[in-house]
């Protein structure tokens, strides 16, 4: 597997992956480092990995999972851009998990023709998303966030409340939810482990959930957009040269 992200998302997916006792190799890829403001949503790192150091998120990954031995990490400190051009190769993994979002990555990822990629999202409005999206035939990263996207819409769980100021009136602020990003992180742990019971083809593809007043749960299953060009160009010759011997060539 190919993690791009080891964030709040990212990190608390290796910890559910880890009890579930996932055997895999799990190549993981952030650039950033383990900050005070991270600890409070992220299941797997600590104040140590936090201050006085920053370690890097991959390091604090590799380090928290050798308690998961059937979990073998690698770590890339890397930005997604500089991966692949230091040299990804089409065809590589047999599963991409898309836990990034900034320089528009889930698009990219999408032109770079990943097998099939499973993403998890906190967003605004106290809500969790995730998403499966294979080469050609379903609802891709860029279908759902399009390069031109004016402001990226997955944030850290953030919602607003309704408080009362120090001067007794009502006051608007924003809040973050710490357990928002193991929820989004849930969702995927379970789609994966979904995938080693058999073929995974049929199944919703999109589902989203939100604990505000409506308290919506949607499932769907979503087709390509027409004017993705990720999904328009797809070329159905490179499916059966690179894809078709991956472990889950039958999601498609």
């Amino acid at each position: 597997m190919l993690q791009v992200g080891a964030g709040a998302v990212g990190s608390s997916t290796i910890y559910f992956l880890g009890l579930m006792g996932a055997s895999a190799e799990l190549l993981v890829l952030d650039h950033d480092v383990v900050k005070v403001e991270n600890l409070d949503r992220s299941l797997l790192f600590g104040l140590d990995d936090a201050s006085p150091h920053e370690i890097p998120k991959v390091e604090a990954v590799v380090r928290a999972a050798e308690s998961f031995p059937a979990l073998r990490v690698h770590p890339v400190r890397s930005r997604w851009a500089d991966y692949v051009a230091a040299g990804y190769r089409v065809g590589e993994f047999d599963l991409a998990l898309a836990l990034a979002n900034e320089d528009h990555v889930w698009s990219a990822m999408a032109e770079a023709v990943l097998p099939l990629t499973l993403q998890a999202t906190t967003d605004r409005d106290w809500g969790v998303a995730f998403g499966a999206h294979s080469p050609g035939t379903g609802y891709c990263l860029r279908c759902r966030f399009p390069p031109d996207t004016p402001v990226m819409p997955t944030i850290c769980a953030e919602g607003e409340i309704e408080i009362e100021s120090a001067a007794g009136q009502p006051e608007t602020v924003h809040a973050s939810l710490p357990f928002q990003s193991a929820a989004a992180a849930g969702l995927l742990a379970v789609e994966i482990d979904k995938l080693a019971l058999g073929p995974a083809a049929g199944g919703p593809n999109y589902v989203e959930g939100r604990i505000d007043v409506t308290e919506n749960v949607l499932s769907l299953h979503r087709t390509p957009s027409r004017a993705c060009p990720a999904c328009r160009n797809f070329p159905e010759d490179l499916w059966a040269v690179k894809y078709e011997r991956t472990r889950f060539a039958s999601f498609r």
